[in-house]
C-alpha cells in the first residue's frame, strides 16, 4: 500500500522507516502493517484484557451477522491503532502537538503549516475516490449490444441477414423487413433505458453538488509557532489537524477525540444502520478492541448529535472507514435479481429454439425439401421460438414504475432494481421518522396532586395540551414545576440562533420534544440556558441512556456543597423499579401509562433524589456499579409524546398487504405503544405483538414460527 520509496526494510524482523516527518497511518508500521496482511510485531496480554477480548469477539460475530458483506470486507481491511495509543504517544506518531487538558482551546497546538503542506501532497484532497465512471456513449453500446438476451436477439437479425444473402432472389428470401424491425426494437429499447438512466444519475449529481459541506474550525501553526484559528475546508484537511466539532456537525474525518462533554454522542447509521445514537469518550482504548468498537473514535459521514469535542485527524479520504467501504463497493457487481433470471430464461430459450430448429430440419430432409426449403423452415421455426417483444414489454414497463417512483420522490438509478423492489414478500418497516412524522412533539404531563411524597400518593393529573390552541392550560402549569425543572435538566437537547433569527434544536427527538415542551412551559428557549448554567443546576456527571439501562442519569449540584441530585429518566418500568413506590401507587401510575399508550403515545418516566455527602468522583455505568445510591428515587411524572403517522402510510400499509406483501413494524417502544400505533397504521391484525422479554432471548431455530405474520417487534434490540 505504501510507494517504493516510503515501503519498510525489514531488519532483524523489525520494521523501519528512514523518512523524517509521517504521520500516523505510515509511522505505524513500525509496530504492525497496515494493512493487515501480516503482524511484524508481538505483545503478551495480561488477564485483565480477557473482557476486553472477549467483547471484541462478541461485537465481531455480531457484525458479521447484522452488517452488510462490504461493511464486514471494510471493517477487516480497516486497520488503526490510533484509539490504543496515549495522547502523547499519538502526537509523536501524527507529527503534531496537543494541550495537556486536550480542549486545544488555547495555546500553540496543530500542525505546522509547512508539515501540512507536505502531509497534504503526500495524502492529497480529503475526499473519497469516486468510482470508475463509464462513458456516456461507451454506455449506450453496451446497452444496444451487450446482455445475453440481446446477444440471443443479434444473433437472430445476423442469421436473417445471412439468409438473406444466401437466397437472394428466391422465394425463400422475400421476409426483409424482420431483421430490420427487430434491429429498430433493440436500438430503442437500449436508447430509452440509457436515457431514463442518465436523467437519474444527472439528478444524483446535481444533489450531491448541493450538499457541501461547511468549514470546519481547525487551528494550526505559523511557520513560526505562532497559534493560527481557522476555517478550513474539509477536503483540505489532513492527518494531524486539530478541529472542533459541536452537536449537528458532520464529522469529516476519521478523527481521534481528546476531550469531549460529558455524555456525547454521535450517529453511526450511516456506517452500521443502527439508529441508536453511540456515546464517545476521550479515554485510551485497548488495541484488542476492533477500531470501529472504539469509543474513543469517530468516523468520516458520521454526525455529532450531542455534545462537543476536540479531535485529531488520523485518516483522511480513501484510507477513512467510509472510504475501504467505498472500496468494497465498487469491487464488488451484485447481479440483480431481473439480471439472473433473464439469464436463466435465455438458456431455456435458446435450448428449446435449437431443439425445434433440430426437428424441422430433420422433417424437412425426411420430405425430401429443398435444401433452401429445409434451411429456411428450420430458421423461421428456430427464430419464432425467440420472444423478439419481451425485451421492449420489460423495459417499457421497468421505466413506467421508474417514472411513477420519482413522483414518490424515490429515484431510481437503474431501472432493473424496482423489479427487485416488487419481489419483496416480508416489509421491515422502523418506525421512527419512517411510519410516522419523526416529529415528536411532548402531549402530556402526568405528575402527582399536591406535595404528598409518592410513597403516600393516591391519584396523578394528567396536564395535556389543549385541543384548540395546542398549548397546556395556564391554570395547570403550576402543577408541573418538577417535572419541568428536571426534564430541562435531564436533557441533551441543545437550541441556538440561526441565521434568520429562528430557532435551531439539536439532540435525539425525544429530548428535543420534552426540552421544548419544558422551556414552552417554563417561559419559553431562553429559560433553558438560564437553567442548565444556573450554578445549583451544574451537571457534575451523566450516565448516557443505553439499549441495556433503558435510562439516562445527570447529577446536578456541586459536590463540594456535600449535596447533589440526581434525575433519572427512561422507559417507565426500568425507572420505577429504581423509585420508592407501593402497589397502590405503582397501580395508579400504570393505569395513566396504559392510558397514554392506547393513545399511541410513547411514555417515559422521571424521577430525582438526593445525594448527600457524595464521593469526590462519582463513577458508574449502571444501577449496579454505581458509587453513589441508585435506589429510593422519588416519582416526579410522565411524559406522554406523540409521533403521529405520515399521511398515506395507513393505505400504503392496506395496499402492500392486498399485494401478498407481510408488513412488520421495528420499534424500541412499549408493546401498548406499538399496538396503538401499529393499528393507527393498520399494520397490526390477528397476531400478537412479540415484546422484548419474548423476542430478545429467541434464537436459532426457536425463532422458526415466532416471527409475527404482519405485526411489528417491540422494544427491539440489535
Amino acid at each position: 500500500l505504501l510507494p517504493p520509496r516510503l515501503r519498510p526494510k525489514l531488519s532483524g524482523g523489525r520494521a523501519s522507516l528512514s523518512t523524517a516527518m509521517l504521520p500516523l497511518e505510515l509511522e505505524r508500521h513500525t509496530s504492525r502493517l497496515h494493512c493487515g496482511c501480516f503482524q511484524l510485531g508481538y505483545r503478551r496480554f495480561q488477564d485483565s484484557v480477557a473482557g476486553v477480548a472477549r467483547r471484541a469477539e462478541i461485537s465481531r460475530q455480531h457484525r458479521q451477522r447484522f452488517q452488510s458483506q462490504d461493511a464486514v470486507e471494510a471493517d477487516r481491511v480497516y486497520k488503526t491503532s490510533a484509539h490504543s495509543y496515549p495522547s502523547a504517544k499519538l502526537a509523536a506518531m501524527l507529527k503534531t502537538t496537543f494541550s495537556d487538558d486536550g480542549r486545544c482551546k488555547q495555546g500553540e497546538v496543530g500542525l505546522k503549516e509547512d508539515q501540512a503542506r507536505a502531509v497534504f501532497e503526500m495524502f492529497g484532497p480529503n475526499r473519497i475516490t469516486p468510482p470508475a465512471k463509464e462513458n456516456r456513449w461507451a454506455k449506450l453500446l453496451r446497452m444496444i449490444f451487450g446482455g445475453i438476451f440481446n446477444v440471443l436477439l443479434w444473433m437472430c437479425v445476423l442469421a436473417m441477414v445471412a439468409l438473406l444473402t444466401l437466397f437472394q432472389g428466391s422465394s425463400e428470401s422475400d421476409d426483409k423487413l424482420t431483421p430490420i424491425l427487430l434491429s429498430v426494437i433493440l436500438i430503442a429499447t437500449a436508447v430509452l433505458q440509457w436515457y431514463t438512466e442518465m436523467l437519474a444519475e444527472d439528478a444524483m449529481e446535481a444533489m450531491q453538488r448541493m450538499q457541501g459541506d461547511k468549514p470546519v474550525p481547525t487551528v494550526r501553526r505559523s511557520s513560526v509557532g505562532f497559534r493560527v484559528d481557522m476555517q478550513l475546508d474539509v477536503v483540505n484537511l489532513v492527518p494531524g489537524d486539530v478541529i472542533f466539532l459541536e452537536s449537528g456537525d458532520r464529522v469529516p474525518a476519521d478523527v481521534r477525540i481528546l476531550h469531549c462533554t460529558d455524555g456525547m454522542q454521535v450517529d453511526n447509521s450511516a456506517l452500521t444502520g443502527e439508529s441508536m445514537p453511540e456515546t464517545r469518550v476521550a479515554n485510551t482504548e485497548s488495541d484488542v478492541l476492533p477500531p470501529t468498537e472504539a469509543r474513543n473514535l469517530a468516523f468520516f459521514g458520521t454526525t455529532v448529535q450531542k455534545g462537543s469535542a476536540t479531535c485529531v485527524v488520523h485518516a483522511t479520504g480513501d484510507n477513512t472507514f467510509l472510504g475501504k467501504v467505498a472500496q468494497s463497493i465498487a469491487a464488488s457487481h451484485v447481479r440483480s435479481t431481473l439480471e439472473v433470471q433473464v439469464e436463466h430464461f435465455v438458456h431455456f430459450i435458446a435450448v428449446v429454439a435449437v431443439v425445434a430448429g433440430l426437428i424441422s430440419l430433420v422433417a424437412n430432409v425426411a420430405r425430401h425439401a429443398t435444401f433452401g426449403q429445409t434451411i429456411h423452415y428450420s430458421a423461421a421455426t428456430l427464430f419464432s421460438q425467440v420472444p423478439e417483444g419481451l425485451l421492449p414489454t420489460v423495459t417499457i414497463t421497468l421505466m413506467l414504475a421508474s417514472k411513477e417512483m420519482v413522483k414518490r420522490k424515490v429515484l431510481v438509478r437503474k431501472i432493473d432494481a424496482v423489479e427487485t423492489l416488487g419481489c419483496i414478500s416480508v416489509l421491515c418497516s422502523d418506525k421512527t421518522g419512517t411510519l410516522t412524522k419523526g416529529e415528536m412533539t411532548t402531549q402530556d404531563f402526568v405528575v402527582p396532586v399536591g406535595a404528598a411524597p409518592i410513597a403516600k400518593m393516591s391519584d396523578l393529573v394528567v396536564v395535556s395540551r389543549e385541543q384548540g390552541s395546542a398549548s397546556f392550560p395556564q391554570e395547570r402549569i403550576g402543577l408541573c414545576e418538577q417535572i419541568v425543572l428536571c426534564g430541562m435538566l435531564n436533557n441533551g437537547a441543545q437550541v441556538r440562533q440561526g441565521d434568520g433569527g429562528e430557532q435551531l434544536w439539536t439532540g435525539s427527538p425525544t429530548d428535543v420534544a420534552i426540552s421544548k415542551a419544558c422551556a414552552e412551559v417554563y417561559g419559553g428557549e431562553h429559560s433553558l440556558e438560564y437553567i442548565t448554567k444556573s450554578p445549583q443546576n451544574n451537571k457534575v456527571w451523566e450516565i448516557p441512556f443505553n439499549s441495556e439501562n433503558k435510562w439516562m442519569l445527570t447529577v446536578h449540584g456541586q459536590i463540594a456543597s456535600g449535596e447533589v441530585r440526581a434525575i433519572l429518566k427512561g422507559a417507565p418500568d426500568r425507572v420505577l423499579s429504581l423509585c420508592t413506590v407501593d402497589d397502590k401507587a405503582r397501580t395508579v401510575i400504570e393505569g395513566h401509562m396504559k392510558n397514554l399508550m392506547t393513545d399511541a403515545r410513547r411514555v417515559l418516566a422521571i424521577a430525582q433524589r438526593s445525594i448527600t455527602a457524595p464521593p469526590p468522583k462519582l463513577q458508574g455505568t449502571n444501577a449496579s456499579d454505581c458509587n453513589f445510591p441508585m435506589r429510593d428515587f422519588d416519582f416526579v411524572g410522565l411524559y406522554g409524546i406523540d409521533d403521529p403517522p405520515k399521511e398515506g402510510v395507513d393505505t400504503a400499509v392496506v395496499k402492500a398487504i392486498n399485494a401478498g406483501v407481510k408488513v412488520v413494524m421495528v420499534t424500541g417502544d412499549h408493546p401498548n405503544t406499538a399496538r396503538a400505533i401499529a393499528k393507527r397504521v393498520n399494520i397490526l391484525g390477528g397476531d400478537s405483538v412479540v415484546g422484548d422479554e419474548d423476542f430478545a432471548v429467541i434464537t436459532g431455530d426457536q425463532l422458526h414460527g415466532r416471527m409475527p405474520k404482519a405485526g411489528n417487534f417491540t422494544d427491539d434490540e440489535p
